[in-house]
């Protein structure tokens, strides 16, 4: 009975969680939707006749606690999205890393939204 009771809290309190979560870096140059099962990237400075948005559902997942950090590649570039808690975002715990082949890294802090 215990068990069914945890499984019906978790799908009541995690499940909103998953729904989508929505990422910006500083001055909007990078924008995140994250889901459960997949992470699209879009550079909303870009003009329209260019691609601007990248969508991956090949990500690694590491759940932490109240929050998860996600890495996935696009371009060749490893992308590291960690969030700290999902119930409360934070400009200064949350953050995406960007690393070149060649290990060049780019730190960005989040600003994140359900």
């Amino acid at each position: 009975m215990k068990t069914l009771f945890k499984i019906i809290f978790f799908f009541l309190v995690a499940a909103p969680l998953w729904a989508s979560i929505t990422c910006t870096t500083p001055r909007e140059s990078k924008v995140l939707v994250i889901k459960k099962e997949s992470v699209s990237l879009s550079k909303p400075y870009l003009d329209e006749s260019s691609r601007s948005v990248a969508s991956t559902s090949v990500i690694r997942t590491k759940l932490l606690g109240k929050g998860f950090t996600k890495v996935l590649f696009v371009d060749g570039n490893k992308h590291t999205i960690h969030i700290e808690d999902q119930a409360s975002f934070s400009d200064v715990n949350d953050y995406l890393v960007i690393r070149s082949k060649m290990g060049h890294e780019m730190t960005y802090p989040l600003n994140c939204q359900d």
